[in-house]
């Protein structure tokens, strides 16, 4: 594992450790749509952030809804900042389903301009 951790970290990007016993898809419905995302839950990621974080939610679009084509395949064209989505491991799913809907908002804005 010390290898392959040794390898990636050669590569550009932004590399996260992720518990790989947590993991799912969140869904929110948009303008009579229905988006899909992968959750994730981070791992300690003080090298990647500048205080140690006992871990957060990292949300990505996936390919399991039809309304997600028109995103999927433009979400290396978008800015770094909205192609994923961290939140804390404990906001509610009121919670959660805001952030999301008003990430996705602003992919599909993002794409509108572009």
């Amino acid at each position: 594992m010390i290898e392959f951790e040794n390898e990636v970290s050669q590569h550009s990007g932004k590399h996260i450790r992720c518990d790989i016993n947590v993991r799912g898809h969140f869904e929110v419905k948009l303008n009579n749509k229905l988006y899909s995302t992968l959750v994730y839950k981070t791992l300690d990621c003080s090298a990647v952030y500048r205080e140690a974080i006992k871990g957060q939610y990292l949300f990505l679009i996936d390919t399991e809804s039809t309304d997600n084509e028109e995103m999927r395949n433009k979400m290396h064209l978008l800015p770094k900042n909205i192609q994923s989505l961290n939140l804390p491991i404990n906001f509610t799913e009121i919670q959660k389903e805001v952030y999301v809907k008003d990430w996705i908002r602003q992919i599909l804005e993002e794409m509108r301009l572009k």
